[in-house]
């Protein structure tokens, strides 16, 4: 049997997507995008300004 900490995901890893933010922290995807756009949360983005908003988890946490 394969224990839980062992199985590797996105989130585990570090990286989150916008939604993942959102049920993580319990903040709406548009505070999100405030605190985003005010230079609060930091991001990357997958494919320059256009792309998917991904965050480190430790970004997430260090910024609230």
């Amino acid at each position: 049997m394969v224990k839980q900490s062992m199985i590797n995901t996105e989130s585990d890893q570090g990286m989150m997507t916008l939604a993942e933010v959102s049920e993580f922290t319990r903040l709406s995807e548009s505070r999100l995008r405030q605190l985003i756009k005010s230079g609060k949360l930091r991001v990357l983005r997958s494919n320059g300004r256009t792309g998917k908003i991904l965050m480190m988890k430790s970004w997430v946490q260090a910024a609230l």
